[in-house]
């Protein structure tokens, strides 16, 4: 008697540990186990301009500050820079908002690096899957593009997408209805150099970007991936603190159904 009852009393221990081990593991392997729909959002303190698209303060919050945002990521390696902007983003202690083209997250290494950069807290925007000009496309062609990218980000980051830009800053009536039914907020700029041929390089392009007249509380400052602008990136970031600016963290931007409850 006592040793079927030693016996039963292993089964039911092995029994405990294996569902506990299973539970473990099932949490673990979750796509989204990092997502943030488990952990208590803190009340936004900007959001963005619908007209201007600039950086407004809610409330209290310090209305000197500047967005930094790279589209165009994660190119393919080994021209991708997007993991050298995000280190030096890391390294000033602030975050960026980086928006991906869905066609740069179709092999492993485009989701690596997406990942690691979401994981370093920073948040990740939808660029389109191929970088077309939406006003070329139909309708359905454009809800393509813009589902698609949000289900290969949400995969390998773990984060649901709340922020769009349209490539070349084309938008129209289809684009609009499409944000209102994902829930999304389009987001243009305030200004960016990096793209044009007289700032590829670090150093014009640090002195461009810092003395743009349209630098000014709530800028919302276009970058990309490339290589003279994570050269020029640490220059940026001191010369826009020495010049008296914070960073705005994008975690802080209130997102569509936020807005709409703040009556924004």
């Amino acid at each position: 008697m006592k040793k079927r009852n030693f016996l039963a009393l292993l089964a039911l221990l092995a029994l405990c540990l294996f569902g506990c081990k299973q539970e473990s593991e099932t949490e673990t392997d979750q796509p989204y186990a990092k997502n943030e729909a488990q952990t208590e959002r803190q009340a936004p303190k900007y959001y963005i301009d619908p007209t201007t698209y600039s950086v407004r303060p809610i409330g209290d919050a310090d209305p000197n500050v500047v967005l930094l945002t790279f589209d165009d990521v994660p190119r393919p390696l080994p021209t991708s820079n997007a993991p050298t902007i995000a280190k030096h983003l890391e390294d000033a202690g602030v975050k960026g908002l980086f928006f991906a083209n869905g066609m740069y997250l179709e092999d492993q290494e485009g989701r690596d690096i997406m990942k690691a950069i979401a994981d370093k807290g920073h948040v990740v925007g939808n660029h389109t899957q191929t970088h077309a000009n939406l006003n070329d496309l139909t309708a359905e062609q454009t809800r393509e593009e813009i589902q698609a990218t949000n289900q290969a980000v949400e995969e390998a980051t773990g984060q649901k997408v709340h922020f769009f830009r349209p490539p070349f800053g084309s938008t129209n009536a289809a684009v609009d209805g499409l944000m209102e039914e994902f829930g999304m907020l389009p987001m243009n700029w305030s200004f960016g150099y990096d793209w044009v041929a007289d700032y590829q390089d670090a150093e014009a392009l640090t002195k461009q970007t810092l003395e743009s007249e349209f630098l000014q509380p709530g800028a919302n400052i276009l970058m990309h991936d490339t290589q003279w602008t994570a050269e020029a990136l640490p220059a940026i970031i001191q010369g826009l603190k020495d010049q008296g600016y914070q960073i705005v963290d994008p975690n802080e931007i209130a997102r569509p159904e936020e807005m709409k409850d703040l009556g924004l």
